[in-house]
């Protein structure tokens, strides 16, 4: 189970990216996981929360966005979306396109306590 080893990254990079003393103050963690990302949103939960009671921020909940697969096609300029995640468009069947999004894993913001310090990361 990699989910794992990805909640331990998380919470070393929560650890480098906050200062130390909001870390206890950190009650969201939000997150952005790609449909292809080949993450189990429910896995990394369960992983985040077996470790969490050894971090200075063991209150913190993790809070997931899914994000589909989306490709744009340059034949038709189209933006498509599937579940199997090919790359080939959905309604001219191109496969000169591009992938916009579905394979992203992504600290999006960390939410202290009544709003005191809000961590953003550009997408």
């Amino acid at each position: 189970m990699h989910e794992y080893s990805i909640a331990h990254n998380i919470a070393e990079i929560i650890r480098q990216s906050t200062p130390e003393n909001d870390l206890c103050n950190i009650r969201t963690i939000k997150l952005k996981i790609g449909t292809m990302a080949g993450v189990i949103a429910e896995s990394l939960t369960f992983c985040f929360d077996a470790i969490k009671d050894t971090l200075p921020f063991r209150n913190a909940l993790l809070d997931i966005e899914q994000s589909p697969f989306v490709i744009h096609c340059s034949a038709c300029e189209e933006n498509t979306t599937n579940e199997l995640g090919v790359a080939a468009c959905g309604k001219c069947g191109s496969f000169e396109t591009t992938i916009l999004s579905g394979h992203e894993l992504e600290i999006v913001s960390i939410d202290c306590e009544e709003n005191i310090n809000t961590l953003q990361w550009a997408s």
